[in-house]
């Protein structure tokens, strides 16, 4: 995808604070796992929430996530969890472009914008659609219960470009992740302990 710059960014909050970038992790960013087409990223970003990510090249228009939340306290935890991002589309005389915006595709609100032939997609199963504003984001809010009663719990998201928005919305329900198959394992060609990694539905 050709933009003069594209970034992709998760905000977390939890107990009224609110953080978004590794530096104010409780916790250091580790590589736990990498392959061709594939990484496993794990840290604590709070003190009682531990983050696993999970991340697939699943086509050369297509990328697929999977994040896993721990919660190691005694209590139940809300997490919101944001995902936005920024676009800046490459212009010349020939091509226009849009910055990100939440538009629904389907009945799923996702992040797009158009940059020089390609339409970028943002997306996240069960997602909803944050307030209007300066940056728009896309939102889930999980109830996290103390590791002794649910091991984990997450979702999936995605980020795919085609040439249109209904087209790059499809191309991860098609890819090795299927973003809309409540009960499939995420799959990666040549990916390290493929058949270990969990299922979210």
């Amino acid at each position: 995808m050709r933009a003069r710059a594209f970034r992709i960014f998760p905000r977390f909050t939890s107990d009224g604070k609110t953080i978004s970038g590794p530096q104010e992790f409780a916790g250091p960013l580790k590589v736990r796992q990498f392959s061709p087409g594939y990484i496993q990223l794990n840290c604590q970003i709070f003190p009682n929430i531990e983050l696993t990510y999970d991340l697939w090249v699943c086509s050369s228009q297509s990328l697929c996530g999977a994040l896993h939340f721990l919660n190691t306290a005694k209590n139940t935890l809300a997490l919101q969890v944001e995902i936005s991002g920024m676009l800046s589309p490459l212009l010349s005389s020939q091509t226009s472009g849009d910055r990100l915006s939440v538009q629904l595709a389907g009945n799923r609100p996702v992040l797009t914008g158009t940059t020089g032939n390609l339409t970028p997609v943002i997306q996240m199963r069960s997602g909803m659609s944050g307030p209007a504003g300066p940056n728009p984001f896309i939102y889930q809010v999980l109830e996290l219960p103390p590791i002794r009663f649910k091991p984990r719990s997450g979702f999936k998201l995605a980020e795919s470009a085609s040439k249109n928005l209904l087209k790059s919305h499809e191309l991860p329900s098609t890819g090795p992740g299927k973003l809309n198959s409540a009960g499939s394992k995420w799959r990666a060609k040549d990916s390290l302990r493929s058949d270990r990694q969990p299922a979210l539905g």
